[in-house]
C-alpha cells in the first residue's frame, strides 16, 4: 500500500495580496494622511486592481483602521515574545528595547502617521489602539518585570508606572521626534544613531533606577 506524503501548506494568494495592500497603504497614508490618500494610488503601488481592496478592506477607512491595527498587532507580537524571554533583568531589558529598534527600521514612516493621530484631538483611533495594547499584557507584564527588580533589591523602590513610562519613551521617543532630533543634534547618520539606542537605553534607564 503506498505512503501517503503529507501535504505542504502553500502560501495563501489572499493573504500575500491583503499584505501587499497594506504595505503600499501605508506608504500612502504617511504621504497624503488618511483624508488625502486615494484608493487609486495605493492599488497602483500595490500592483493589484482597485476593486481588490475593497474586496479585502470594504472602504479606504477600513483600509486605514487596518494599518494601524496591523502595526500595533505587530508590536504587540513582538515585545511579548522578547518579555517571555527568561534572562537577567539587564539582557531582558537590552531584549525589549532591540525589539523596540527593530519595528521602527523595519516600518520608518509609521512614527507620522502614529504622529498624526496622537496630535488629532478628535482621533477614533487612539482609544482603539490604547485598549488593544493594553489588552496585550504588556503594559502589566513590564510592570511586573520591573516590580520583580525591586523585589529581588536590583531596583531601588520606584514607582513602576513611571519606571514603564520612562522606559517606554525612552524607546520609542527618538524614533517618533527623529526628524526634529536630527537635525538638531547634527545626526547624519540615523541608522547607525538608532542602532546604538538600546544600548544607551538600557544603560541610562537601569543607572537611574539601581540601588544607590
Amino acid at each position: 500500500m503506498p505512503r501517503k506524503t503529507a501535504k505542504k501548506n502553500k502560501p495563501d494568494p489572499a493573504e500575500g495580496t491583503r499584505e501587499k495592500i497594506l504595505a503600499a497603504a501605508q506608504k500612502e497614508f504617511t504621504e497624503f494622511g488618511a483624508a488625502g490618500a486615494r484608493v487609486d494610488n495605493i492599488a497602483k503601488r500595490a500592483g493589484v486592481n482597485k476593486a481588490m481592496i475593497y474586496y479585502h478592506f470594504s472602504s479606504k477607512e477600513k483600509l486605514y483602521q487596518a494599518v494601524m491595527d496591523n502595526f500595533i498587532t505587530n508590536i504587540a507580537d513582538r515585545v511579548k515574545t522578547a518579555i517571555e524571554c527568561e534572562s537577567d533583568l539587564p539582557t531582558l531589558l537590552r531584549g525589549i528595547s532591540d525589539t523596540w529598534q527593530r519595528i521602527f527600521s523595519e516600518s520608518p514612516t509609521m512614527p507620522r502617521l502614529m504622529l498624526r493621530e496622537l496630535a488629532d484631538p478628535k482621533s477614533k483611533l487612539v482609544p482603539r489602539l490604547a485598549q488593544q495594547m493594553a489588552k496585550s499584557g504588556i503594559p502589566a507584564a513590564m510592570q511586573a518585570i520591573l516590580m520583580g527588580g525591586v523585589t529581588a533589591g536590583k531596583m531601588r523602590r520606584v514607582d513602576v508606572r513611571q519606571a514603564f513610562v520612562s522606559f517606554l519613551t525612552m524607546n520609542v521617543g527618538y524614533y517618533l521626534m527623529s526628524p526634529f532630533v536630527d537635525r538638531v543634534m547634527e545626526i547624519d547618520d540615523h541608522d547607525g544613531f538608532a542602532a546604538k539606542r538600546p544600548e544607551a537605553t538600557v544603560d541610562l534607564f537601569l543607572n537611574g533606577v539601581m540601588p544607590k
